[in-house]
């Protein structure tokens, strides 16, 4: 599929909603639309080694993120999950 993407709107009218900035701080760089039919295609080659490791990686520290968040809960959670 083709992508467009654009930077988020900044607020219509002074003192309005500022979605622009809202998605600044949930970490939220574009909006955009999707053009076209989407085509789902398998990948061109198989990962390289380094590519699966950092994937196990990724998905280890995936998962005790998640523990501690739900062992602690809430704010102090995610706080936890931080440190």
């Amino acid at each position: 599929a083709t992508a467009r993407l654009l930077p988020p709107p900044e607020a219509a009218r002074p003192g309005g909603y500022d979605f622009g900035r809202d998605a600044y701080f949930r970490g939220i760089g574009a909006v955009g639309s999707l053009v076209g039919k989407i085509e789902v295609r398998p990948p061109a080659q198989a990962p390289d080694r380094s590519a699966r490791f950092a994937a196990a990686i990724d998905d280890a520290r995936n998962a005790l993120t998640r523990r501690i968040t739900d062992a602690n809960g809430g704010q102090a959670g995610a706080v936890a999950a931080a440190l």
